[in-house]
């Protein structure tokens, strides 16, 4: 009997441990994915040139102005094309890093160059909503 009581209390124990588990496997997942989306989105609005959206969307509250004071020396940048270099996130922490390669030429010069910007994002939870923000400003576009 005290087997049968013991076996029933470690499988109990175990189908809890394995909820747990699942749970947050589950929002693992929905994190990367979130955080996916969300950097292509931002560099998206980089690339189309709709930086003051990106500053009010996706920039920590700390760093907005020095995010829009860079957007001002910005502004005249025209973006060709950009690149996903490597792409990091982990959920548990609530990090990720992203490396993204951008090909910009500063009119009236018509020479392609090619900036490398290493991007730093933070999962902020607040009132049961949360959303990734970027914790690293805008690169000099020279």
């Amino acid at each position: 009997m005290k087997f049968m009581h013991l076996l029933l209390v470690m499988v109990t124990l175990f189908i809890l441990t394995s909820c747990q588990s699942m749970r947050e496997s589950v929002r693992d997942s929905r994190l990367v994915e979130e955080f996916d989306s969300t950097s292509k989105r931002y560099v998206n609005l980089i690339r189309w040139h709709e930086l003051d959206k990106s500053s009010l969307i996706y920039i920590d509250e700390p760093l907005r102005n020095d995010f829009q004071k860079r957007i001002m020396t910005a502004d005249h940048v025209e973006v060709v094309d950009y690149r996903i270099k490597d792409l990091e996130c982990w959920p548990k922490k609530g990090t990720a890093e992203v490396t993204v390669e951008w090909d910009y030429y500063v009119p009236p010069s018509v020479t392609v160059k090619t900036l490398t910007d290493p991007q730093k994002w933070r999962y902020v939870e607040k009132d049961n909503h949360g959303a990734w923000l970027l914790t690293t400003i805008l690169p000099v576009f020279k």
